[in-house]
């Protein structure tokens, strides 16, 4: 029972590592704008932290002792002021990304108002070149 539960234990371990990994890479993401990429990181993320839910079932069920629940502890913050720095991050580009969306539909506004019309030719040209 004991030696499941440092198995379970390092397994999850692994996990958050792998967790940290991932929103550290989402940083790094934010950073370059490469939000395609980021979306497959959260996704990947996602998938990992339900690995950890059925870990932490698995050991709930074998009574876990606190022994080495302080390193988990100290992952799991690092994993939270990480993750709470992106989506500040992602906000402050969502903000970015609406006001030079503003700032465009502006423009048109104003280039519509001073150029309203522009004569499109309807029938061609003939040039007479008579010697």
């Amino acid at each position: 029972m004991t030696e499941k539960l440092l198995i379970l234990l390092q397994n999850k371990k692994d996990k958050l590592r792998e967790i940290l990994a991932l929103t550290q890479q989402q940083s790094e993401l934010l950073d370059r704008q490469q939000f395609d990429a980021f979306q497959e990181s959260l996704e990947e993320r996602q998938r990992v932290m339900n690995e950890v839910d059925q870990l932490d079932q698995e050991m709930a069920l074998a009574q876990a002792s606190l022994g080495d629940l302080s390193e988990l502890q100290e992952l799991l913050k690092q994993i939270i002021e990480l993750d709470q720095a992106n989506g500040t991050r992602l906000n402050a580009n969502l903000a970015n990304v609406k006001l030079k969306m503003q700032e465009l539909h502006g423009n048109k506004v104003v280039q519509q108002a001073y150029a309203p019309f522009k004569p499109q030719q309807k029938h061609g040209y003939f040039i007479d070149r008579i010697k």
